[in-house]
């Protein structure tokens, strides 16, 4: 995220940027989608517990991109509720879907049930998947959205974000949804044009 992070700083003077990390997941070091939540929530309790020696506020949004939106995205609605808002950049948000797990990433030539397996800590199970799927977290109380995706992604299908954003506003959230002429990245025109809409999101929700 280190691109968004100049972008952000750039373009909105009066926020603190915190980019945080995560262990990857391992079958071999039991590192699984509870172990990522942790460390999600180690880096925020970190942050609020230092609101005074930083000066800054404690109204938090939460930014991600591909794994790391997914993670951004159902922490934000299933973990901590008191997330003002979420960026959603071509993130999955449809864990269950078979037709994704059962198909290949031709970019990194992994068979995507392999990653997804890791990261869940099981392979194919429809009723865990499906509870760690943002798409199927979504209600009333969920956090404004705004979501990015391009429509060649190979990797994250298009359709994650699009159905994502037509659940988030059958609920009533505040959702917005961009699509670019893409693959699984944004080139340095279309980065800029996300930050600017990413921000301009944020200065209405992140009150």
């Amino acid at each position: 995220m280190d691109m968004y992070v100049s972008l952000l700083k750039s373009k909105w003077k009066n926020i603190a940027v915190v980019n945080m990390n995560y262990r990857y997941a391992s079958f071999v070091s039991k590192i699984h989608h509870d172990e990522l939540m942790a460390d999600i929530q180690a880096a925020i309790n970190k942050v609020m517990d230092s609101l005074t020696y930083y000066k800054i506020g404690s109204k938090i949004g939460v930014v991600g991109g591909s794994a790391g939106s997914q993670m951004a995205m159902i922490y934000s609605y299933r973990v901590n509720t008191k997330i003002k808002c979420v960026g959603n950049v071509f993130g999955p948000s449809i864990m269950n879907d078979w037709a994704w797990y059962n198909s290949t990433n031709y970019i990194q030539g992994t068979y995507n049930g392999s990653v997804i397996a890791e990261y869940v800590g099981k392979s194919w199970d429809t009723t865990l998947y499906k509870s760690l799927s943002p798409y199927w977290n979504v209600s009333s109380s969920t956090p404004p959205t705004i979501s990015f995706h391009g429509n060649l992604d190979p990797v994250v299908p298009v359709y994650h974000s699009q159905w994502l954003h037509s659940r988030l506003r059958s609920f009533g959230v505040p959702s917005e949804y961009h699509e670019y002429v893409a693959f699984h990245s944004f080139d340095g025109n279309q980065a800029d044009d996300v930050v600017n809409k990413l921000v301009a999101f944020f200065k209405i929700h992140l009150k």
